[in-house]
Order: C-alpha cells, then sequence, then structure tokens
C-alpha cells in the first residue's frame, strides 16, 4: 500500500506523462522496449483500475529522485484487418477519462498516504505533468483539478507541458473542450510551476476533426509552422523534430524551462529553432504570415489570435 509513498519521501518530484491516441508508450520512450516488448531502464507495469497500459519508472537523477508514471493513449483497436486503427475513437482502457481517473486516485491516494506517514499536512511536491494529444487533453484536466484540490492543491507545485491537445469534440470526446490551467501557475514560484502548450499550425490530418482543445491561462505558447507543421512535430521522435533553444535541444518537460511568451519554429529549417516574439513588428509577422496560413477547418487560427490578443494587451499595457 505504501511502496510509492515510501519512495516519494525521498524524492523531489512525482512526474506524470500521457500518451496521445493510439500510443502504448510516450513517443520518445519506445527506445526503452526490446522487440519483443520486454521493459527496459526501470519501467514496470502498474496496476490501472480499469486494467489499462501504466507503467511506473523510479528514476535517480544528478539532483534527487523522481516517480515516473506513464499511461498509454486510448488504444482501443476499431474496425477489421488493415481497416483497423488504434486510438481512433476515445475508447476502451485507456480512454482519457479512465486514465484522468486512474491518475487522480494514484495521486490523492499518495498524498494522504504521505500525510500520514510524515504525521503532518505541511509538506511540498513537485509534480511535473506532460501530454500529448489526447493525452494532453487529460493533461491539462487533470492539473487544473491537482491545484483545484481543497485539502492539497496549495501542497503542490505544478509545471505542465501541452503538446497539441487534442479534446476530440468533433468525433468522440470525453476531456471538455476548454480547460483554464491559470491556477496552475504560482506567482510566487514563476520558474518552476505555469503551463507551456505548443502547437503546429495544422495537425497533417486530412479528415479536419484534430481541433486543438482551448487552453487558457498559459504561460508559453509555441507555434510550429512551415511545410512540414504537423501534429507530433518538435515532440522530439528524433534529431529532425527536436526544437532547440540558444543552440541546445530540448523537449517535454525541457519546454517549460523557456522564459514565458510567444515562440515560433519554423518547421522548413533544420535544426528546429525556438525564436521568441516581441514587439509589434513580431507579432504582426504571427499574425499575417502564420495565423493566415493555420488550418481554420481545425479552429488553429483561432488559437493563434487569442494568443496575439494577449500578447498585444501586454505590450499595451507595457
Amino acid at each position: 500500500k505504501f511502496i510509492y509513498t515510501i519512495f516519494l519521501i525521498n524524492s523531489n518530484k512525482i512526474k506524470f506523462n500521457f500518451a496521445g491516441s493510439g500510443e502504448e508508450v510516450w513517443k520518445t520512450h519506445k527506445a526503452k522496449y526490446d522487440m519483443g516488448g520486454e521493459r527496459k531502464k526501470g519501467f514496470e507495469d502498474a496496476d490501472h483500475m480499469y486494467d489499462g497500459d501504466k507503467m511506473i519508472h523510479h528514476k535517480e537523477y544528478l539532483d534527487g529522485r523522481s516517480m515516473v508514471i506513464e499511461y498509454a493513449g486510448p488504444i482501443e483497436k476499431i474496425g477489421i484487418g488493415k481497416l483497423s486503427k488504434l486510438g481512433t475513437l476515445d475508447s476502451g482502457k485507456n480512454s482519457t477519462a479512465k486514465n484522468l481517473a486512474d491518475a487522480k486516485k494514484l495521486l490523492d491516494d499518495e498524498l494522504c498516504n504521505l500525510a500520514a506517514l510524515l504525521k503532518s499536512n505541511d509538506f511540498k511536491l513537485d509534480i511535473d505533468i506532460k501530454g500529448f494529444s489526447r493525452g494532453a487533453a487529460s493533461a491539462s484536466t487533470f492539473a487544473k483539478w491537482a491545484k483545484g484540490l481543497d485539502r492539497w492543491g496549495k501542497n503542490l507545485n505544478v509545471n505542465l507541458v501541452l503538446i497539441d491537445p487534442v479534446d476530440g469534440h468533433k468525433a468522440s470526446a470525453e476531456m471538455e473542450k476548454e480547460v483554464d490551467v491559470s491556477k496552475v501557475h504560482d506567482p510566487e514560484l514563476p520558474d518552476t510551476t505555469g503551463t507551456t502548450l505548443m502547437m503546429p499550425i495544422k495537425s497533417g490530418h486530412w479528415f479536419g476533426i484534430f481541433t486543438p482543445q482551448k487552453i487558457k491561462g498559459y504561460q508559453r505558447l509555441i507555434l510550429i509552422y512551415g511545410s512540414k507543421a504537423k501534429h507530433s512535430y518538435g515532440l522530439g521522435e528524433d534529431d529532425e523534430s527536436t526544437l532547440h533553444w540558444n543552440g541546445e535541444p530540448t523537449k517535454g518537460m525541457g519546454l517549460s524551462k523557456l522564459p514565458k511568451g510567444l515562440f515560433i519554429v519554423n518547421s522548413d529549417i533544420q535544426p528546429l529553432k525556438i525564436i521568441q516574439i516581441k514587439g509589434p513588428m513580431g507579432l504582426s509577422f504571427v499574425k499575417e504570415v502564420i495565423m493566415g496560413k493555420a488550418n481554420k477547418k481545425e479552429e488553429r487560427d483561432q488559437v493563434i489570435k487569442n494568443a496575439l490578443d494577449v500578447e498585444l494587451k501586454k505590450y499595451l499595457e507595457f
């Protein structure tokens, strides 16, 4: 009962990864498995309240220790034979709602157990949450829920990275269409809490149902434009899709280390450089060049328009 909690007492943080639709593991973690599917590098299968695919990894690094909980995305197979697809609908044992329910129970249980073992409610726990696609829709909802807990919200320092969150409301959705993550950011901890949102201007899928979940209250927005922009571009699966900041490759939670603001990435120029947008000329470029080419059917132009409104207001106030 206390196996995870005992580990947390000597850990710096707990991490939650929510994979996207059709993904049995986080995309950049595929190398951690051999051809037979055997777990590698510390990942172990863990119980999921709906018997879904879930793993735990106890990780040690230079500054301390962390416990990583990773969920497969919706992976129920729909259709027969060559026409079958994994995760087409938000259904099955790893649906976004079932993964969310399991993550809520795990965190609440661990916090209760941790308080009992410490014999105190006076503690802090850093939580890193990242998600991709439908998994990012779970991640945003989970982060909002965690910081909104009456008993535990004040104990949690939450850092959230959302990579093209898609709630699927045009096809099959279990998460909300809009999520306000304002409470995730703690003004007293400006560099260790908050939300980073990354979105390509198009998903690359012809059917136009990859409409981003509307996220409010984020601190960083990274827009990927150009002919190669697509749903997973910038995720860091390989060198070609890895972003660079100040000459160094960065992906996953590393994106939360950027300064706050609006950023762009040209997918047609390697290496992929993250460039911060400042001032009226930069905002004009985003409006005229990038927003004009965003997929309107997927409502991606609206995400950019809302961001520009926020940035322009900050500029005028300054």
